[in-house]
């Protein structure tokens, strides 16, 4: 998947625009073992500057998943983020904890399928000094995250299991709390990627 990240930060009395051009690898896992618990599972790679010149983040998130009922799901896992060297540390990675609770529900239509979801992230991040370099214990803050997803089948199958279908997700964030330089509006765009259901309660996409 080719992707455009676009930040925008806000603040009460000016507005500010980041523009950062990456290139990000993921799969994601969803797997249902019962009729209310299930598992989620995400892996990421990101590359930074002109697509591909820098690795940027590495993210793991796994955890459980309780099903309310077939299209309304709710997952509380732990998101392990290392953040490879930039200009602000140059020397090290910084390995960020987040744990998160997220609320999914889906929506039916006759030919498409929509995923959204509502995330709370707790994010605990490293202190570094004015030198890059650790200065022991984290910095707190919250974000919320509103995400959808419109899946569309390729194939004659439609969306039933073991159809090939493309995937149009878009996701809106909001930093929130005293750690928080400004409220930040950070939108993500991404381009179509392909997904496959393997079995009816075992998914898999990837957005490569």
């Amino acid at each position: 998947m080719w992707a455009c990240l676009l930040i925008c930060g806000l603040t009460s009395a000016q507005k500010s625009v980041t523009r950062e051009d990456q290139m990000w690898f993921g799969a994601f896992n969803q797997t249902r073992i019962s009729k209310r618990w299930g598992t989620w599972t995400d892996v990421h790679f990101r590359l930074k500057n002109d697509f591909i010149q820098d690795p940027s983040q590495f993210l793991l998130r796994p955890g459980p998943t309780f099903y309310f009922s077939d299209n309304v799901r709710f997952t509380v896992a732990y998101n392990l983020i290392n953040h490879f060297p930039d200009e602000t540390h140059p020397e090290i990675s910084l390995v960020e904890h987040r744990p998160f609770q997220q609320l999914q529900w889906y929506t039916r239509f006759s030919k498409t399928r929509l995923m959204q979801w509502i995330r709370l992230d707790e994010r605990f991040r490293p202190k570094i000094n004015a030198d890059g370099l650790l200065a022991g214990g984290y910095d707190f803050n919250w974000r919320m995250r509103y995400n959808y997803a419109l899946f569309i089948p390729l194939t004659r199958k439609g969306l039933a299991p073991g159809s090939f279908q493309a995937l149009l997700n878009d996701e809106i964030m909001f930093n929130i709390g005293k750690k928080s330089s400004s409220i930040l509006l950070t939108k993500t765009v991404y381009l179509p990627a392909s997904y496959i259901s393997i079995r009816r309660n075992h998914k898999y996409n990837s957005d490569i």
